[in-house]
């Protein structure tokens, strides 16, 4: 293409996504042309809403499923041993207890013998469940036989109760960061502790007691089973039952009672992650300091306090005086943290209305305080706290960080530190703030000091680790993301860098080094989980108050569809009081709705200066008033000087009511505009941009390069819709005009706007927006694409784009379903599975086994008028059959005939019959028979796994497609085309065209399936797509 330095390129990053445009440059460095565009697409690096910040990692279930086969086999083997020991006590008969089976009938023989004494004749099944739990109760008074304290034993060691770790509790109590129980959270202690007071009710000291009272299929608040015990629960049995029974047995000593206890309640500790912890930044070689030590939360006071600067209302900013800084330090190292809000009202910084604090724009609601300290100062007291040596006080920290049992640190607690039983079990429930800070102690102790003094925390670093300017390395490609960043603990940024650096690799491989790189950031990548929960519940509010909007217009104005400007206007209403801030005067919704409005959506700040078309830079205006009067001034330029008039504005301007109010409050006070401040939507700040430049820098020696000439640039984002809208670029994809994003092509538009996203355009935009009152237009008059025939070239160039994709034939996933089917029954083989109410759909319900159980069913739908899932998700709705007795048989499971053809999984004990889980195939092999007829077999994961699916072949030709990969044939139009393959199985290929970005249920009538006969008639050739969107052959 030309000599290195001879093109740009521009990158628009998203989680699953990368767009990118190679533009060419005249000799000034300026975008003479579009060389090629591109769009890469891969599967983000974690699932679920990525956006709403409910994401997790993708080995999440693959390592719950590990979790749960080491805790059946851990609980087989502590059943074995204990079964053992009993037996070499004499408390079980002998008996094979080397197979599952062979336990099982031993211990069904043993409660068979045990039912003749304990059991009246004529028991029903249900009373027969409370067998364990009769005799477990009745050992805590009275002499029981050895096999039947043997029996009690072995149904404790079934059942043995949950034990919370405490690193485990903040979590699993649905902690916030202040170590409090949060309202909807705390489901499994909650459950606890309401069964502790019912057992109390019941004047029960055990659960057994307890238990043996209880119907075991009850309705749901009565039943037997469902409920959440305490370990501490079935260790005080334990201790009761061992006590009244060694008075009778012997045998039973101190050493055997230890063996037991330990065959049924040891429970290994948590496999330590200390190999799992980052390293230094500054100190090579140390690891990082839990977050929670006092030097840590200390620094973290420092970095806050050091950085903070007041914004007031008129927009001069200052920092701290020494005494507010001392202040604020002292507050936040006793308290957990301070809001802005209440920060504002404190008297000690006497700040005006209207003031804000720089660190809050990021959408921080508070300064986050030693929580270290006031966690421990809720236990000792402030008296005793102040009163402990800096040497005691890490020790109690060291106590709180390594303890795991709560027990155990209670007892510290007492016998270390002197605390009262009260604040001992305090102490033992104490949780700290998890996680681990950026740097060790050892630099901490170096950055504490230098930052004590009031120095920002770039500053502290340059003078103790000399990390000012750093050399950084030249290369000719970018290396592997860890090895240039470290480990990364963000499985998305890793996989959006990992992609991002095959992309920009395979760029310069063909065209050389770029003069510059341009990139913008998807909202997703920026943006951390809480940050991205909370936005996500702020946009389900507006959602909420622009549904409501609508609904006021279609009602009071009469128009049917309320547009976006419509709704939008009314908000801006709402928030102003319906009242025009300028002039006073009130307006209506005719006023402001229709087709000639005299109110217009007015920008506080210029858009020609500022480029803000948000939100918080809108407001409402009479047009007179906005167009002959305010034109195009802030509201201090225009009346700040017109006295009386210019209060009462502020006055009207102060009675806002929105979440933007104080913003908006500032931008009216506001003596000028920011130099710099249109230009900030060209530079992008956040932790991830700077990492992204960093890493693109690498090609350069730094981002700035030797000669300090920027090289990346990370944009902000905020001009490139207006410029992709105003050059038209939004009708080559859509026929309406509108940005569309079901078509992937939309990220290779945004990245060529990107690329041209510049100082210049700045000063274009802002002069269109001058110009666009005479031009007729309400936010920009024209604007002059970069050079001639501009939109034509784009339009080729995006017209032309092969959609790449990440390919992975990794053999991961669920090799079956998770359902267990019966064994054949009957002549013909019949097959069942158990399926939960609220499981099943309307033909499944006719397809119960049991007629009597399907008739109550039924039933039950036809009174409730309902779908199963609907009607039997509230367990209170679950029908019921009646016993001999009168008494009810609640239904919550069912037995139902199926279709599918199981196969067996496991030997011996562990067979089970097991059906394909959806999506299950690997691959389908294309094979061509002699007879020239083409068929297509589909592989299983399993069969990949076992070695099953590599038999050769004895066809003519053959080919294999996996989901993912492409393929090129006719379209309906008889035209070559490029499909995706989405999934494969027996006689049926399913493939959409590789630019389709719609979700699977819009674009189900626009797929292409078929077997492999048909698809071959339509000429299907397998096919690869480079990074750089170039179609190669693929065989095999």
């Amino acid at each position: 293409m030309g000599p290195e330095g001879s093109f740009g390129l521009g990158l628009d990053q998203g989680v699953g996504s990368i767009g990118w445009a190679v533009l060419r440059l005249n000799g000034d460095g300026q975008p003479v042309g579009i060389e090629r565009t591109g769009v890469h697409i891969f599967e983000a690096g974690t699932e679920g809403d990525i956006e709403g910040g409910r994401d997790e990692s993708r080995a999440g279930p693959r390592r719950m499923a590990r979790q749960l086969r080491k805790q059946y086999r851990r609980r087989v083997l502590r059943k074995k041993r204990l079964l053992r020991w009993l037996q070499e006590l004499g408390f079980m008969p002998a008996g094979d207890i080397s197979t599952a089976e062979g336990r099982d009938r031993l211990i069904k023989r043993l409660d068979d013998e045990l039912r003749i004494k304990w059991e009246p004749e004529g028991t029903d099944h249900r009373t027969r469940q409370l067998l364990p739990y009769r005799i477990r109760a009745a050992g805590l008074r009275d002499r029981l036989e050895p096999y039947e304290f043997g029996r009690a034993l072995y149904h404790l060691a079934q059942r043995r109760g949950y034990l919370s770790n405490r690193k485990q509790q903040a979590a699993e109590e649905g902690r916030d960061e202040d170590g409090k129980a949060k309202e909807d959270a705390g489901v499994v202690r909650a459950s606890i502790v309401e069964l502790q007071k019912q057992m109390e009710g019941a004047g029960c000291k055990t659960i057994a007691e307890y238990f043996q009272t209880l119907d075991p299929a009850g309705t749901l608040g009565e039943r037997l089973r469902g409920r959440w015990t305490a370990r501490e629960m079935f260790l005080e049995e334990f201790g009761r039952l061992c006590s009244e029974q060694a008075k009778h047995h012997p045998v039973l000593t101190e050493e055997a009672r230890k063996r037991l206890h330990r065959a049924i309640f040891f429970q290994r500790p948590l496999q330590g992650m200390a190999h799992l912890i980052g390293t230094c930044e500054l100190v090579p070689g140390k690891k990082r300091a839990p977050i929670a030590h006092r030097m840590a939360q200390r620094f973290r006071i420092l970095q806050q306090v050091n950085n903070l600067v007041i914004e007031l209302p008129d927009y001069t900013k200052r920092g701290l005086t020494r005494d507010e800084r001392d202040r604020l330090l002292a507050h936040l190292q006793r308290e957990s943290k301070i809001g802005f809000a209440a920060l504002k009202t404190k008297k000690w910084f006497g700040l005006p209305k209207g003031t804000s604090f720089n660190l809050e724009r990021g959408g921080e609601k508070d300064l986050k305080g030693n929580r270290t300290e006031a966690r421990c100062r809720a236990v000792f007291g402030d008296d005793r706290w102040e009163a402990m040596t800096e040497a005691d006080k890490d020790a109690v920290v060291a106590d709180l960080i390594l303890f795991e049992k709560p027990a155990a640190l209670a007892r510290r607690g007492q016998t270390k530190w002197g605390l009262s039983p009260e604040q001992a079990a305090a102490f033992g429930e104490c949780v700290l703030e998890p996680g681990y800070a950026a740097h060790s102690l050892e630099a901490f102790a170096k950055l504490n000091p230098r930052m004590e003094e009031g120095l920002a925390y770039m500053t502290a670093v340059k003078d103790e680790f000399g990390k000012g300017e750093e050399v950084v390395e030249t290369h000719d490609l970018l290396p592997p993301v860890e090895k240039a960043l470290g480990q990364l603990r963000n499985p998305t940024v890793t996989r959006a860098l990992t992609e991002l650096r095959k992309l920009v690799n395979a760029v310069v491989r063909r065209y050389g080094k770029p003069k510059w790189i341009r990139l913008e950031l998807a909202r997703d990548l920026k943006r951390a989980r809480k940050e991205r929960e909370r936005l996500s519940k702020d946009m389900r509010v507006r959602e909420e108050r622009r549904d409501r909007m609508r609904a006021k217009i279609i009602q009071e104005a009469g128009i049917a569809q309320p547009n976006r400007s419509d709704i939008e206007r009314v908000i801006l209403a709402e928030e102003c009081g319906w009242v025009c801030p300028y002039t006073g005067k009130a307006f209506g919704m005719q006023h402001i709705v229709g087709r000639h409005p005299q109110v217009d959506v007015e920008h506080i700040w210029p858009l020609s200066r500022s480029l803000d078309d948000s939100f918080v830079n809108k407001t409402l205006s009479y047009v007179d008033e906005n167009r002959n009067v305010k034109k195009n001034r802030t509201p201090y330029e225009a009346y700040g000087h017109s006295g009386e008039r210019w209060s009462q504005i502020i006055d009207r301007v102060k009675r806002f009511k929105s979440d933007a109010a104080s913003l908006k409050l500032k931008r009216f006070l506001a003596g000028e505009i920011p130099d710099d401040f249109a230009e900030r939507h060209l530079s992008e700040t956040r932790k991830i941009g700077a990492s992204s430049a960093a890493y693109l820098g690498l090609l350069y020696g730094g981002e700035v390069d030797a000669e300090h000439r920027r090289r990346v640039f990370v944009t902000a984002g905020g001009l490139t819709a207006h410029l992709r809208r105003e050059w038209h670029l939004n009708g080559l994809l859509s026929a309406d005009g509108e940005k569309t994003r079901d078509d992937h092509r939309h990220h290779a538009v945004d990245a060529l706007v990107v690329a041209l996203t510049d100082t210049r355009m700045v000063q274009v935009l802002q002069k269109a927006a001058e110009e666009a009152s005479a031009a007729g237009r309400r936010l920009f008059a024209a604007v002059e694409p970069p050079w001639p025939g501009f939109v034509e070239e784009a339009r080729a160039s995006i017209e032309a784009i092969n959609v790449s994709y990440r390919q992975s034939r990794k053999v991961a996933g669920k090799l079956h379903a998770e359902s267990n089917y019966s064994k054949p029954i009957g002549p013909d083989g019949e097959r069942r599975i158990r399926k939960e109410l609220g499981k099943l759909t309307e033909k499944e319900v006719e397809r119960i086994v049991d007629p009597r159980v399907r008739k109550a069913v039924q039933d039950k739908l036809a009174e409730l008028k309902g779908p199963p899932n609907k009607v039997f998700a509230d367990r209170q709705n679950h029908p019921f059959t009646l016993t001999k007795a009168g008494k009810k048989n609640w239904i919550h499971k069912v037995r139902i005939e199926v279709g599918e053809k199981p196969w067996a999984v496991g030997k011996g004990a562990r067979e089970r019959f097991v059906a394909a889980a959806p999506g299950s195939n690997h691959h389908t092999v294309i094979q061509q028979h002699g007879d020239g007829k083409w068929v297509d077999r589909p592989v299983p994961l399993i069969d990949i796994k076992e070695s099953r699916g590599t038999s050769p072949s004895t066809s003519q030709q053959s080919f294999t497609l996996a989901a993912g990969e492409f393929v090129t044939m006719k379209d309906k139009n008889g035209r070559d085309a490029l499909f995706r393959v989405l999934s494969v199985s027996a006689g049926d290929i399913e493939l959409v065209r590789h630019t389709d970005a719609r979700p699977t249920k819009e674009r189900k009538q626009d797929r292409v399936r078929g077997g492999a006969a048909s698809l071959m008639k339509r000429g299907m050739r397998k096919v690869s797509v480079t990074y750089l969107g170039e179609i190669r052959r693929a065989g095999g």
